[in-house]
Protein backbone atom coordinates (compact mmCIF):
# COMPACT_ATOMS: atom_id res chain seq x y z
CA UNK A 1 0.00 0.00 0.00
CA UNK A 2 2.84 2.60 0.58
CA UNK A 3 4.81 2.05 -2.15
CA UNK A 4 1.57 2.08 -4.35
CA UNK A 5 0.83 5.59 -2.44
CA UNK A 6 4.36 6.80 -2.94
CA UNK A 7 4.17 5.18 -7.10
CA UNK A 8 0.54 7.25 -7.62
CA UNK A 9 2.22 10.37 -6.29
CA UNK A 10 5.27 10.22 -8.27
CA UNK A 11 2.62 9.85 -11.01
CA UNK A 12 0.61 13.19 -9.92
CA UNK A 13 3.65 15.04 -10.07
CA UNK A 14 5.33 13.75 -13.51
CA UNK A 15 1.61 14.74 -15.12
CA UNK A 16 1.48 18.08 -13.34
CA UNK A 17 5.16 18.79 -14.96
CA UNK A 18 3.96 17.42 -18.26
CA UNK A 19 0.48 19.67 -18.17
CA UNK A 20 2.70 22.68 -17.16
CA UNK A 21 3.92 22.72 -20.32
CA UNK A 22 0.95 22.85 -22.31
CA UNK A 23 -0.77 26.07 -22.76
CA UNK A 24 -3.77 25.05 -20.72
CA UNK A 25 -5.30 26.10 -17.28
CA UNK A 26 -4.20 23.82 -14.34
CA UNK A 27 -6.60 22.13 -12.49
CA UNK A 28 -5.92 21.15 -8.93
CA UNK A 29 -3.66 18.15 -7.53
CA UNK A 30 -7.02 16.42 -6.77
CA UNK A 31 -7.92 16.53 -10.43
CA UNK A 32 -4.67 14.88 -11.66
CA UNK A 33 -5.27 12.33 -8.89
CA UNK A 34 -8.22 11.46 -9.87
CA UNK A 35 -7.14 11.10 -13.69
CA UNK A 36 -3.77 9.05 -12.49
CA UNK A 37 -5.74 6.41 -10.78
CA UNK A 38 -7.94 6.18 -13.36
CA UNK A 39 -4.97 5.61 -15.73
CA UNK A 40 -3.18 3.27 -13.13
CA UNK A 41 -5.59 0.96 -12.52
CA UNK A 42 -5.97 0.33 -16.70
CA UNK A 43 -2.13 0.24 -17.31
CA UNK A 44 -1.82 -2.35 -14.72
CA UNK A 45 -4.73 -4.56 -16.21
CA UNK A 46 -3.19 -4.32 -19.67
CA UNK A 47 -0.13 -5.12 -17.75
CA UNK A 48 -1.85 -8.33 -16.58
CA UNK A 49 -3.65 -9.36 -19.65
CA UNK A 50 -0.47 -9.15 -21.46
CA UNK A 51 1.26 -11.08 -19.07
CA UNK A 52 -1.56 -13.85 -18.87
CA UNK A 53 -1.46 -13.93 -22.89
CA UNK A 54 1.99 -14.52 -23.08
CA UNK A 55 2.38 -18.16 -22.05
CA UNK A 56 5.40 -19.01 -24.38
CA UNK A 57 7.30 -16.43 -23.17
CA UNK A 58 9.55 -17.19 -20.08
CA UNK A 59 10.30 -13.66 -17.70
CA UNK A 60 13.08 -15.36 -15.75
CA UNK A 61 15.12 -16.19 -18.82
CA UNK A 62 13.97 -13.69 -21.59
CA UNK A 63 14.15 -10.04 -21.89
CA UNK A 64 11.32 -7.13 -22.83
CA UNK A 65 11.75 -4.01 -24.56
CA UNK A 66 9.33 -1.45 -24.26
CA UNK A 67 8.76 1.13 -26.53
CA UNK A 68 6.84 3.97 -26.45
CA UNK A 69 2.88 4.01 -28.56
CA UNK A 70 2.41 6.11 -31.70
CA UNK A 71 -0.35 7.57 -32.82
CA UNK A 72 -2.48 4.87 -35.50
CA UNK A 73 -3.39 8.15 -37.17
CA UNK A 74 0.27 9.41 -37.76
CA UNK A 75 2.45 5.88 -37.03
CA UNK A 76 5.32 7.63 -37.59
CA UNK A 77 4.46 10.08 -34.47
CA UNK A 78 4.27 10.18 -30.63
CA UNK A 79 3.15 12.16 -27.74
CA UNK A 80 3.84 12.68 -24.02
CA UNK A 81 0.58 9.95 -23.72
CA UNK A 82 2.36 7.25 -25.55
CA UNK A 83 5.88 7.98 -24.10
CA UNK A 84 3.66 7.98 -20.52
CA UNK A 85 2.24 4.38 -21.52
CA UNK A 86 5.11 2.72 -22.68
CA UNK A 87 7.07 4.04 -18.92
CA UNK A 88 4.45 2.70 -17.05
CA UNK A 89 3.51 -0.19 -18.58
CA UNK A 90 7.78 -1.08 -18.06
CA UNK A 91 6.88 -0.36 -14.33
CA UNK A 92 3.92 -2.49 -13.97
CA UNK A 93 5.60 -5.29 -16.03
CA UNK A 94 8.76 -5.40 -13.97
CA UNK A 95 6.61 -5.63 -11.04
CA UNK A 96 5.06 -8.46 -12.83
CA UNK A 97 8.73 -10.33 -12.76
CA UNK A 98 9.67 -9.58 -16.28
CA UNK A 99 13.27 -8.49 -17.30
CA UNK A 100 12.88 -5.19 -18.88
CA UNK A 101 15.91 -4.66 -21.37
CA UNK A 102 15.99 -0.45 -21.56
CA UNK A 103 17.71 1.09 -24.23
CA UNK A 104 19.84 3.89 -23.40
CA UNK A 105 20.24 5.39 -26.67
CA UNK A 106 17.59 6.44 -28.53
CA UNK A 107 16.43 4.08 -31.10
CA UNK A 108 13.57 3.62 -33.56
CA UNK A 109 12.39 -0.04 -34.38
CA UNK A 110 11.52 0.10 -37.27
CA UNK A 111 7.58 -1.99 -37.72
CA UNK A 112 5.97 -3.23 -41.19
CA UNK A 113 2.37 -3.09 -41.23
CA UNK A 114 0.47 -5.38 -43.91
CA UNK A 115 -3.25 -5.57 -43.54
CA UNK A 116 -3.04 -4.64 -40.37
CA UNK A 117 -0.82 -6.64 -38.84
CA UNK A 118 2.29 -5.76 -37.39
CA UNK A 119 5.86 -7.32 -37.19
CA UNK A 120 9.69 -6.00 -37.07
CA UNK A 121 11.74 -5.28 -40.19
CA UNK A 122 15.21 -7.57 -40.24
CA UNK A 123 17.28 -4.76 -39.10
CA UNK A 124 15.33 -4.06 -36.17
CA UNK A 125 15.33 -7.97 -35.02
CA UNK A 126 19.16 -7.64 -35.82
CA UNK A 127 19.22 -4.52 -33.62
CA UNK A 128 17.38 -6.16 -31.12
CA UNK A 129 19.43 -9.16 -30.80
CA UNK A 130 22.77 -7.00 -31.14
CA UNK A 131 20.74 -5.25 -27.32
CA UNK A 132 19.87 -9.27 -26.10
CA UNK A 133 16.26 -8.35 -26.58
CA UNK A 134 13.89 -11.42 -27.12
CA UNK A 135 10.74 -9.39 -26.99
CA UNK A 136 9.31 -6.06 -27.71
CA UNK A 137 6.00 -4.38 -26.82
CA UNK A 138 5.12 -1.97 -29.41
CA UNK A 139 0.85 -0.03 -28.79
CA UNK A 140 -0.90 2.23 -31.11
CA UNK A 141 -3.74 4.74 -29.60
CA UNK A 142 -6.19 6.60 -31.12
CA UNK A 143 -8.34 9.41 -30.04
CA UNK A 144 -12.14 8.47 -31.15
CA UNK A 145 -14.44 10.79 -29.82
CA UNK A 146 -14.39 11.12 -25.94
CA UNK A 147 -12.59 8.03 -25.72
CA UNK A 148 -8.74 6.99 -25.74
CA UNK A 149 -8.14 3.32 -27.77
CA UNK A 150 -4.81 1.67 -26.50
CA UNK A 151 -3.61 -1.66 -28.26
CA UNK A 152 -0.67 -3.19 -27.19
CA UNK A 153 0.90 -5.80 -29.22
CA UNK A 154 4.22 -7.98 -27.85
CA UNK A 155 6.32 -9.45 -30.64
CA UNK A 156 9.09 -12.06 -30.81
CA UNK A 157 12.09 -10.82 -31.63
CA UNK A 158 13.57 -14.29 -32.94
CA UNK A 159 10.12 -14.82 -35.23
CA UNK A 160 8.63 -11.68 -35.61
CA UNK A 161 5.18 -13.04 -34.66
CA UNK A 162 2.38 -11.43 -32.09
CA UNK A 163 2.68 -14.10 -29.05
CA UNK A 164 0.64 -11.23 -26.70
CA UNK A 165 -1.95 -8.54 -27.29
CA UNK A 166 -3.62 -6.01 -24.92
CA UNK A 167 -6.58 -3.14 -25.38
CA UNK A 168 -7.46 -0.28 -23.09
CA UNK A 169 -10.54 2.47 -23.34
CA UNK A 170 -10.40 5.37 -21.54
CA UNK A 171 -12.88 7.97 -21.22
CA UNK A 172 -11.45 11.27 -21.53
CA UNK A 173 -14.77 13.01 -19.82
CA UNK A 174 -13.01 15.31 -17.30
CA UNK A 175 -9.54 14.52 -17.42
CA UNK A 176 -8.17 17.44 -19.52
CA UNK A 177 -4.21 16.52 -18.08
CA UNK A 178 -4.67 13.26 -20.42
CA UNK A 179 -5.89 15.42 -23.23
CA UNK A 180 -2.65 17.49 -22.59
CA UNK A 181 -0.54 14.53 -22.58
CA UNK A 182 -2.02 13.54 -26.39
CA UNK A 183 -1.79 16.97 -27.62
CA UNK A 184 1.90 17.47 -26.63
CA UNK A 185 4.62 15.83 -29.19
CA UNK A 186 6.84 13.33 -27.78
CA UNK A 187 10.61 14.88 -27.64
CA UNK A 188 11.58 12.07 -25.17
CA UNK A 189 14.41 9.40 -24.97
CA UNK A 190 12.64 6.56 -25.30
CA UNK A 191 12.98 4.91 -28.09
CA UNK A 192 10.25 4.89 -30.33
CA UNK A 193 8.30 2.44 -32.84
CA UNK A 194 8.38 3.42 -36.62
CA UNK A 195 5.78 1.92 -39.00
CA UNK A 196 7.38 1.35 -42.58
CA UNK A 197 5.43 -0.38 -45.59
CA UNK A 198 6.04 -3.63 -46.22
CA UNK A 199 7.68 -2.71 -49.66
CA UNK A 200 10.64 -0.99 -47.64
CA UNK A 201 11.62 -3.83 -45.36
Amino acid sequence: MVYRALFRSTLVLALLFLSACVVMPVKDEGAVRNAIEKIDEQIQVIAIELSHRMREFDPNNKSLAVTTFVDLDNLSESSSFGRFLGEQLSTELHKLGFNIRELRQRKTIEIVQDKGEFALTREASELMKKFQVDAVLAGTYMVVGDEVVVNARVIDVDSSRVISVGQMITNLRGLDQIRALLSRRSRGSTPIVKVVNPEKS
